[in-house]
């Protein structure tokens, strides 16, 4: 079975006027720009600006598990390749744990 790459669908927002005054607004830098989307919107408005842009885009949510469906969202519409996951801490700020190697070295790739 051939796996559907919805990347193809991406074009059809640069057809929209809305989507173009954004795009035009983050190409100026200016680092003011504030947009209210769907939630289901998200994953299909970011796959698309990274696309067009063609910069790094960071997206940060209120809940890990938030942060996981997104991920997996989008995963779909840009493909594993553009996409990096910020994994969660094991270990709360103030404890006073060991902390666990391997997460924070994936923490540094992702950031890098």
């Amino acid at each position: 079975m051939e796996e559907l790459d919805l990347g193809q669908l991406l074009h059809v927002i640069g057809e929209m006027p809305g989507y173009r005054r954004l795009v035009e607004e983050l190409e100026r830098q200016d680092g003011s720009t504030t947009v209210s989307v769907l939630d289901a919107a998200k994953p299909y408005l970011i796959a698309a600006l990274y696309r067009e842009l063609q910069r790094t885009v960071m997206v940060v949510t209120a809940q890990p598990e938030n942060g996981r469906k997104l991920y997996e969202q989008l995963l779909t519409w840009c493909g594993p390749g553009g996409v990096r996951l910020f994994p969660e801490p094991d270990t709360l700020p103030y404890e006073r744990l060991a902390s666990d190697s391997p997460t924070e070295q994936e923490r540094l790739e992702v950031l890098s």
